[in-house]
C-alpha cells in the first residue's frame, strides 16, 4: 500500500516531468502496489482543475484506487 502526495498527483495531471510522476505512472501501469488516495489529497488535487471534463476524469481515476 502506498500513499501518493498531492504534489505528485498534480505533476501527473499537468504532465510535468518529475521523478514522482514517472514512478506514479509505473505504479499505475503495473498495478502491483495498491495506491491509496486520502480525502485530503483528493481535495487538494481536484480543486485545482479549471475544466469540468478534466476534473471528472481525474476524480474517476483517483476514486478507483
Amino acid at each position: 500500500m502506498l500513499v501518493v502526495d498531492s504534489s505528485v498527483w498534480i505533476d501527473f495531471f499537468n504532465g510535468r516531468e518529475s521523478a514522482g510522476r514517472v514512478a506514479l505512472r509505473r505504479l499505475l501501469n503495473e498495478g502491483e502496489v495498491r495506491v491509496v488516495v486520502p480525502d485530503l489529497v483528493l481535495y487538494e488535487v481536484l480543486r485545482g482543475f479549471r475544466h469540468e471534463r478534466d476534473h471528472r476524469h481525474a476524480r474517476a481515476l483517483m476514486e478507483s484506487l
